[in-house]
């Protein structure tokens, strides 16, 4: 079980690592314009505000519930 746990992090740590060179490259190649943020920002501008808000809810929720984040309550 903690071999697959590995490799599942690595697998995660390398997608990250290629996201983030390729947003560089296309950066200094084509612009800000072609960023994945830019692309990102223009795409969450053009679409219904109620979208947007859901598209940040549902992964709000997400992050809480699988990283099992919750506030710091001075115990």
């Amino acid at each position: 079980m903690k071999k697959a746990k590995t490799r599942t992090a690595i697998f995660i740590g390398i997608i990250a690592i290629v996201i983030v060179l390729y947003d560089f490259i296309t950066y200094f190649k084509n612009g800000q314009e072609s960023t994945i943020s830019s692309i990102i920002n223009e795409w969450a501008f053009d679409a219904h505000p109620l979208i947007v808000f859901l598209f940040g809810f549902i992964f709000g929720g997400l992050v809480i519930h699988f990283l099992e984040w919750r506030p710091i309550n001075g115990d």
